[in-house]
């Protein structure tokens, strides 16, 4: 497995379409360079927050290979290759690794509830067929995958795992997780808690507000590196301001409304997410405004 050495703000990055639906790789380029000017230090491309489940294999590869093209030279980009039939998900980490990806990242197999031993099969599969270190995307509340702090640390101790993206509040498994591999990698997944993630031994967080709040998140990763506690704290308050609004209203579209009403439209989402209203998008741009990375 090649090591990879990505710490602090990671944007969940969405899924930028066009009026008809398709992919709108131009907004996506456009995006993605306007969340790394505002202090991005990755971007996780194709996960939830990116529609994955609603794109086809050929679309996440073609949003891969327009982020990739349009950030810096060796600005790392992890992808998010995990989908419900684990073929796709075997395709598209090979895919990654052509593209240039830093990493790879997968949510555990979902839907049929598969046990322990499937689980494990499917990650160590994965690093047979691809050089690059997978992220575990440990989200119990979507993949139905509730993992034990034993069974966590098996599936880190796999040679092929690099780290986890850990979104659920239990701390308590976080830090057990920590103690035991200080040096794999492990994101908090939380928005609204990463400075409890930070004080737990997060590397960083990856997360679906960030594609409007980044700047922000950017600095209360650095208070946090600086020891300024007092003034992180003030900046999570901050930033929970915002997300209170925005969970307000159904998440993913908000996202959308909010990334147009900053200055690069996105599009909306695919069906069968509904569209705010004209009137909803009002009044959550006029909750938000001043509390984002841009002006509104």
């Amino acid at each position: 497995m090649n090591k990879v050495d990505i710490k602090g703000i990671i944007p969940a990055f969405i899924t930028p379409f066009n009026a008809d639906g398709s992919l709108n790789t131009d907004a996506a380029k456009a995006h993605a360079n306007r969340l790394i000017e505002k202090g991005a230090n990755s971007l996780y491309v194709g996960g939830s927050s990116g529609e994955m489940i609603l794109l086809s294999n050929e679309e996440r590869k073609a949003l891969l290979e327009a982020v990739i093209d349009a950030v810096p030279k060796n600005f790392p980009i992890i992808a998010h290759i995990g989908a419900a039939n684990p073929v796709d998900a075997y395709e598209l980490a090979q895919h990654a690794e052509k593209a240039g990806a830093a990493a790879i990242s997968s949510v555990a197999p979902f839907y049929y509830k598969y046990n322990f031993k499937e689980i494990k099969y499917y990650y160590e599969k994965i690093g047979s067929l691809c050089n690059l270190p997978m992220i575990v995307y440990n989200i119990p509340a979507l993949s139905g995958a509730n993992l034990s702090i034993p069974q966590i640390k098996e599936l880190l101790a796999l040679d092929c795992v690099g780290g986890m993206k850990f979104t659920c509040s239990d701390f308590y498994a976080f830090e057990r997780v920590r103690n035991a591999f200080p040096d794999k990698l492990l994101y908090n997944g939380s928005d609204e808690i990463i400075l409890s993630g930070l004080a737990m031994g997060a590397d960083g967080g990856i997360g679906t507000t960030y594609n409007v709040l980044v700047s922000k998140f950017a600095e209360l990763y650095k208070l946090f590196k600086e020891n300024k506690m007092e003034e992180a704290l003030a900046m999570q308050h901050n930033i929970n301001e915002a997300i209170e609004q925005i969970l307000s209203f159904n998440l993913l579209p908000a996202i959308k409304s909010l990334v147009r009403a900053c200055g690069c439209d996105c599009g909306n989402c695919r069906d069968p997410f509904e569209t705010l209203s004209a009137d909803q998008e009002k009044a959550l741009i006029e909750a938000v405004r001043g509390k984002l990375s841009w002006d509104i």
